[in-house]
């Protein structure tokens, strides 16, 4: 009995060896209107997505804004020819 729960679990141990990248779905940051400068880049949000995905696509949205900066929101897209999956 104790073979075969040792050769279930050798087997499990091989069928489980999955590659996944984890990247960065989405982010916020601050642009100073005064300054120029970008800062304060936080709320960063992560997505795991299997190796031959590339980004596909990138949006900028207006997230809020104060007396001297606009904070912005990036997303990024992901999937793999032309096709969007994350």
């Amino acid at each position: 009995m104790l073979s075969g729960v040792t050769t279930l679990t050798m087997l499990l141990t091989c069928v489980t060896d999955v590659h996944a990248l984890r990247v960065t779905k989405s982010f916020k940051y601050d642009h100073n209107t005064v300054t120029g400068q970008d800062s304060n880049y936080h709320d960063y949000e992560y997505v795991d997505i299997p190796p031959h995905m590339t980004v596909q696509k990138a949006s900028k949205i207006n997230a809020g804004s104060g007396w001297n900066y606009i904070r912005y929101q990036v997303i990024y897209y992901y999937g793999s020819n032309g096709n969007i999956y994350y």
